[in-house]
């Protein structure tokens, strides 16, 4: 019995998070058990993803309490125990086993403590390099570590061809590279809550203008430019209203600069919800202008809802050039052009998306790869077919 143990620093709630959760949960099988390994519980797991992964996995979700996300001495604790819990969950299974590390830091950490166990082979999946938003001093240290560690890794899955491309740069030797886009699950968007009852409960006019944005209020979602894109809209359409759904860090600072603003009536900051599909109903138009992405699960999501989106390119938009309803803006665009595009947005038809941008054909990529790497696995069905087939022929 193989098996993928998959290692990521915390489960707060993010498209790598929800991406890894989503392919533990449902590509686990009885012949190839799917681990998750994360950090410390956290103070209050309801803001994660920590009790859904609990309830869904069971005994298959592992922790190592010092993986954290500050870089600190605890690293090097951090580093030893994942080594002991791999050469612990590697005897357990039958190698090969696949240990598949997702983002910097749990990427950096895995890969180091995978090579001190034998009978494994390792997957990373990059979610995202975001370098040119860190600073120079952050970026170069990143691009060091990424360097230092990329031979340690068997397969490079990238979410976004620009990261892949730049994968090339850091000296990752392309034919290690699989391009699996971070899928969602498209009935659950295309089935929409009431459009009216939505607004209603938000206490929405039906006839405002809704921007809806889905992000944590974290430094690469950039929040505060968020809140002066608000305020930019307000100034050309007084009746427009603005919804940032997310929580984070950066809260008290975005709460202060509503309020320095007066932007109290036309800004609601909804913080964590459990659902997002009554704030798509309610919407008018998306909006995501962060600093850096990957592949942004909720743009993908607000597409398939039907909603037109205004983006920010840091380089990922190429890859959803099939959605017309997408506009991206250069990076360097200020507030003002973000509320022009926004007014000249309106909402459309709900949006079939290619397969390989769903929760199916993601898993199915991921799925073939790991058949690649150690074997492929088989349903009692299959496996009965393949013995009655191979008696016929020994006939």
């Amino acid at each position: 019995m193989s098996g993928v143990v998959h290692i990521i620093t915390s489960l707060e709630r993010g498209g790598a998070q929800r991406n890894t959760l989503e392919t533990v949960a449902r590509l686990h099988h009885p012949a190839r058990p799917q681990l998750l390994v994360t950090g410390a519980l956290p103070d209050d797991p309801s803001v994660g993803l920590d009790d859904e992964a609990a309830s869904r996995l069971g005994s298959r979700l592992l922790r190592v309490p010092a993986l954290q996300n500050p870089l600190g001495w605890h690293d090097v604790g951090a580093l030893l125990d994942l080594g002991r819990l791999l050469a612990r969950e590697v005897a357990r299974l039958r190698p090969p086993v696949v240990v598949h590390t997702h983002s910097s830091k749990a990427g950096v950490l895995g890969r180091l403590a995978a090579q001190t166990v034998n009978g494994v082979v390792v997957v990373h999946t990059v979610h995202g390099f975001g370098l040119q938003a860190l600073g120079a001093r952050r970026a170069w240290l990143l691009e060091a570590a990424e360097r230092s560690v990329s031979p340690l890794a068997a397969r490079y899955v990238f979410v976004s061809s620009a990261d892949r491309r730049r994968a090339a740069e850091l000296g990752i030797d392309e034919r290690k590279t699989r391009l699996i886009r971070s899928g969602i699950d498209l009935d659950r968007f295309t089935a929409l809550p009431d459009r009216a009852t939505a607004r209603k409960q938000l206490d929405v006019d039906a006839d405002a203008l809704v921007v809806l944005t889905l992000a944590n209020c974290k430094p690469q979602k950039d929040p505060l430019f968020h809140i002066e894109i608000f305020r930019a809209l307000v100034d050309r359409c007084p009746r427009a209203r603005g919804i940032f759904v997310g929580d984070g860090p950066l809260r008290p600072q975005v709460e202060a600069r509503i309020a320095a603003l007066g932007l109290q009536a036309h800004v609601l900051l909804q913080g964590n919800v459990v659902d997002v599909r009554p704030f798509l109903a309610a919407a008018d138009v998306f909006l995501l202008a962060s600093a850096w992405e990957g592949l942004p699960r909720s743009v993908l999501e607000a597409t398939a809802a039907g909603l037109p989106c205004v983006v920010k390119d840091t380089g990922w938009a190429d890859d959803t050039a099939f959605a017309h309803s997408i506009r991206a803006l250069p990076i360097d665009a200020s507030a003002a052009a973000f509320a022009d595009a926004l007014i000249l947005k309106h909402r459309a038809a709900p949006k079939r998306l290619p397969r390989e941008f769903t929760q199916e054909g993601m898993l199915a990529a991921l799925k073939d790869l790991y058949d690649e790497l150690c074997g492929p696995v088989f349903d009692d069905d299959e496996r009965l077919k393949m013995l009655r087939r191979r008696r016929r022929l020994r006939r």
